[in-house]
């Protein structure tokens, strides 16, 4: 069989790059003309210098189909299509000619055994690295030179947005939004208040203009959700940081200096809200914490959804709660006392070991389930890798020197979706 491979870095304009259908077009013309079966493997939007296989999950695939012999042929449309990457390359050409498969760029049978070849295809692969190294450094240099003269990249924030010619310009209905922020914020209204009037009022966020969708992380239980992103509602914490945001005052930060753009709030009441946010901060003191013990553990029997344990230090309010009562009203489950439940869990699993001689007396499959264990650690050990590098991507990302890297994007969007594949495998 012949595997067609595809790849593009991001949507491009028209000529500036050769489309995922012009490159299947191409394949399918190739694969006809051989009277050859053949199967397309396709990575679109991911960068060809990222510098593991695993980054590009059809590549990976494409990777496996060769070495069980089912792909015989691989075509591509050029070689910078398969790497712009020496190291990828190398790979490429290892795999390949252990497994006896034949490598046809642009229809064109090419033989990586060929001293010559190899010579070739190594220097056009070193030349397909320096080429994306090169666009990388323009692409960096333009950022920051449009940077300094008042220009924007990318998504801007709440309040802006671009013009024709590339400068920062106010969008006068959200602007009206981020005033009524700020005037809350100095009649003494919390950032998580101001995000439940914005909300109750039905103010829209940023991203109830865009499709596709989010995903958060629950800090207890490493649980991920996935939110639309024409749902999205505002957050305490968007609120506090467009407050201390100086962009809305005229100045953006950037790098090392502050570049003027067009103010939304006077200098002066900038300054009055963030003096006053600061010092409610040193009013509220130290926030007291409670470790809850059976956080991500425990579930309603009524609708399913996580108990959440609530305590209020101060008052008597103190409950694991139903986190599906604030959106399904028909959850009738009233909670269950902190105090209580916590208590019997230390008595009956520390103390008395009855729990746990019940929990270790249920009969098992030790065989099915050693194999099962076995697969399960060894998938939770690749997620934890991922998203560790998850983890330094997004740090990455928040580097104002790095933001715009579509380099670092398309890993970060990789990592994701490798991410997604091991918690699908393991639900």
């Amino acid at each position: 069989m012949l595997a067609i491979y595809c790849r593009i870095s991001k949507k491009k304009e028209e000529g500036k790059d050769v489309s995922i259908l012009t490159q299947k077009e191409e394949g399918m013309r190739f694969a006809k003309s051989l009277g050859l079966k053949f199967k397309f493997f396709v990575d679109e939007g991911l960068s060809g210098t990222l510098d593991e296989v695993l980054d590009r999950p059809a590549f990976a695939e494409l990777f496996e189909a060769i070495k069980r012999n089912e792909v015989t042929s691989v075509y591509s449309i050029d070689q910078s299509r398969i790497e712009r990457n020496t190291r990828i390359w190398n790979i490429f050409v290892y795999i390949m000619t252990e497994n006896n498969c034949k490598y046809y760029p642009n229809g064109k049978f090419f033989d990586l055994n060929n001293p010559e070849n190899k010579l070739i295809s190594t220097i056009i692969s070193a030349n397909n690295e320096f080429f994306a190294a090169l666009t990388g450094y323009k692409v960096k240099l333009a950022i920051n030179n449009n940077a300094k003269v008042g220009k924007t990249h990318g998504m801007t924030a709440f309040g802006y947005e671009k013009d024709d010619n590339g400068f920062f310009k106010i969008n006068e209905e959200q602007a009206e939004i981020v005033k009524k922020i700020y005037k809350l914020s100095l009649m003494g209204n919390g950032s998580y208040t101001i995000a439940k009037i914005l909300n109750s009022d039905a103010v829209p966020t940023k991203f109830n203009g865009f499709k596709g969708e989010i995903k958060r992380k629950d800090n207890f239980s490493g649980n991920i959700t996935f939110f639309k992103k024409e749902n999205v509602k505002w957050r305490g914490n968007v609120v506090y940081d467009m407050i201390v945001n100086p962009i809305y005052k005229g100045l953006r930060r950037w790098k090392d200096m502050d570049v003027k753009v067009p103010p939304i709030i006077d200098e002066d009441l900038w300054e009055k809200v963030n003096k006053n946010l600061q010092t409610n901060k040193k009013k509220v003191g130290k926030k007291e914490e409670y470790h809850y013990l059976l956080n991500s553990l425990i579930f309603c029997s009524d609708c399913g959804s996580e108990l959440r344990g609530k305590k209020r230090l101060k008052g008597k309010d103190s409950a694991y709660k139903c986190k599906g009562k604030s959106t399904n009203a028909e959850c009738t489950n009233r909670g269950i006392n902190i105090a209580k439940i916590e208590t019997f869990i230390i008595h009956h699993l520390f103390i008395t070991k009855e729990l746990e001689k019940h929990l270790t007396s249920l009969p098992s499959n030790s065989g099915s389930n050693n194999i099962l264990k076995e697969n399960i650690i060894k998938h939770l050990a690749n997620l934890k890798k991922v998203e560790n590098k998850i983890i330094k991507l997004r740090k990455l990302l928040i580097d104002e020197d790095l933001e715009h890297d579509e380099d670092l994007k398309n890993e970060y969007v990789t990592a994701k979706k490798n991410k997604e594949n091991i918690q699908k495998i393991l639900k």
